[in-house]
């Protein structure tokens, strides 16, 4: 009787932990434009994005979304962020790019004001503005293949307390890598 007892409840405790994190992680959103972008919102926040080698994200059923996004994933095979796409996404906290992204589009993360560390490992640009006003942005890490930094790429980053370069910043410097005006806060540590 005892064994019984214990292998039901086991199973009504099984069935209730399936169907709680089937509910919080549900669709709640989503979207397919015809140049083959589309995104899905799920219910614990978090917004996955693939599509074609660059993806907009311009679209006005995207934006209404922002507040509820707390994380980011660029699928596999996107090699672009466009202008703006994620821009003033103020609750997004995490962001997850691909090795196939090489280029960070002009204020593609514009004002995320609860981003907390950008792994740009794979990218080879980041267009101008891409990260201002990012402002608890406190680490990036930048690859080896990275050629442009745009302008003013982390302007108004206050928190930013460590940017890891793949090779070391004088190196960086002599590789006729294009870095237009850095802006990096003055206790910020280059790495």
């Amino acid at each position: 009787m005892k064994k019984t007892l214990c292998l039901v409840l086991s199973l009504i405790f099984i069935l209730f932990s399936f169907e709680t994190y089937a509910t919080e992680n549900e669709i709640t959103a989503s979207f397919v434009a015809e140049d083959g972008d589309s995104w899905e919102l799920y219910s614990d926040g978090t917004l996955y994005v693939s599509g074609a080698e660059e993806f907009s994200g311009n679209y006005i059923f995207f934006n209404l979304q922002k507040d509820s996004v707390r994380k980011i994933v660029v699928n596999e095979g996107i090699t672009a962020l466009g202008y703006s796409c994620f821009s003033d996404f103020s609750q997004m906290e995490e962001i997850l790019l691909p090795g196939s992204l090489k280029e960070i589009g002009y204020q593609s993360f514009y004002n995320c004001s609860s981003l907390k560390e950008a792994d740009l490992s794979d990218v080879s640009y980041v267009d101008g503005f891409a990260f201002s006003g990012c402002s608890a942005l406190e680490k990036v890490y930048l690859g080896k293949n990275l050629e442009t930094l745009g302008y003013l790429v982390f302007e108004e980053c206050i928190a930013l307390e460590e940017i890891n370069f793949a090779h070391t910043f004088e190196d960086f410097l002599r590789q006729n890598i294009y870095c237009d005006s850095y802006n990096f806060p003055k206790d910020c540590r280059i790495t």
